[in-house]
């Protein structure tokens, strides 16, 4: 039986792919800085995998937990290290969902990309008892917007995907993530709340791209072990995964507490205007290092009218497919256009409305 490893298998989108790999009948290790099973099975469980399923597959020895591996310290050995775990030549496949640690505010000023190195050094380690052994890896929009300056997190995550996308046989880009379990924008929604006082309509007021994480773990499955594997089988993909688009701020209502009371503005009109766009352009000069401030201020340079190309919409992949350089490849649950000369693909799910 095919067996996969998911780097970061525990999170938020880690769940859903778990999920869906263990229901396709194939055998999952999932890797854990926490420092013992126990723990990495009830963070499994917090993003929504029940507790007596997730024992059932341990039992059956279709799922398989190794605690205490830290990725992001620079030690590209890692994959043999994974050794006394695994045997490489039985792995098929490897997931990796993290990202590259928080650089040093402080002291950070050059981009960093050691967890990326390390995984691509795991890769290259079982490739060399198994060259079929596929390398997926999922990234952000984010990495393509053009429209404000990096902060050295953000430059990680570019110069990471340059790196990866070497190696890789499927790198799907995504935008924010939604559905069961807990995401790290849930989780910032107290903060995010706070500033609702300065602004309802402009710091909240542009469009971003969505995907639930289940129907993102559908698609990865589809093109890496079902019926659309043959997409990536002899050559390396980039991809595009949408639902569709979303105000950020109709997104950020949603997930606030249904009993949360929303402040009064503040500010209004000309004068809300007028002070985002100072905040956009002052506030990253003064906290340059500051990844939050620095996010803030791009909801506000883009709420306040800039024209946002970084990401393909939902409209762009419907228009792909009466394109003579496009060709619908499915359009049953999902609908999935691909370049006819090139190594891109362009995905609608089909639960847009989710």
């Amino acid at each position: 039986m095919k067996t996969v490893i998911i780097l970061g298998g525990t999170g938020y989108l880690g769940r859903a792919v778990v999920e869906r790999y263990l229901k396709g009948g194939i055998n999952v290790i999932i890797t854990s800085s926490q420092v013992n099973t126990k723990k990495v099975l009830q963070k499994i469980s917090q993003n929504g995998l029940p507790i007596d399923y997730i024992q059932k597959n341990i039992q059956q020895g279709s799922l398989r937990a190794i605690p205490g591996i830290v990725f992001g310290i620079g030690d590209t050995s890692i994959g043999y290290k994974l050794s006394k775990y695994i045997e490489p030549g039985n792995v098929s496949g490897i997931i990796n969902l993290i990202i590259e640690p928080k650089v040093n505010q402080a002291t950070q000023t050059e981009p960093t990309t050691s967890t990326s190195k390390e995984v691509v050094g795991l890769a290259k380690h079982l490739r060399l008892a198994n060259d079929l052994a596929y390398l997926c890896c999922i990234g952000s929009t984010s990495e393509n917007r053009e429209d404000k300056a990096t902060a050295p997190y953000e430059a990680s995550k570019i110069a990471s995907k340059h790196l990866l996308l070497e190696l890789c046989n499927l790198y799907i880009t995504v935008g924010y993530l939604v559905g069961k379990g807990r995401s790290r924008l849930k989780d910032d929604t107290k903060k995010l709340l706070g500033l609702l006082r300065i602004s309802k309509k402009w710091l909240f007021g542009f469009e971003v791209s969505y995907i639930d994480v289940d129907d993102l773990a559908d698609i990865m499955f589809d093109l890496l072990e079902g019926k659309n594997r043959v997409l990536i089988s002899d050559k390396r993909i980039e991809a595009f995964a949408t639902s569709g688009e979303v105000i950020f701020g109709e997104l950020v209502h949603k997930l606030l507490p249904p009993t949360s009371i929303l402040p009064k503005s503040l500010l209004r009109g000309t004068a809300e205007r007028t002070f985002l766009r100072i905040f956009s352009v002052v506030a990253p000069i003064i906290l340059k290092n500051n990844q939050f401030i620095r996010r803030i201020s791009s909801f506000a340079h883009r709420s306040g009218g800039v024209v946002v190309t970084h990401y393909v919409t939902s409209s762009d992949i419907e228009k792909l497919t009466r394109s003579p350089k496009h060709q619908v490849v499915s359009n049953d649950k999902n609908l999935i256009v691909s370049e006819r000369f090139g190594n891109k693909l362009f995905i609608l799910t089909g639960r847009t409305n989710s």
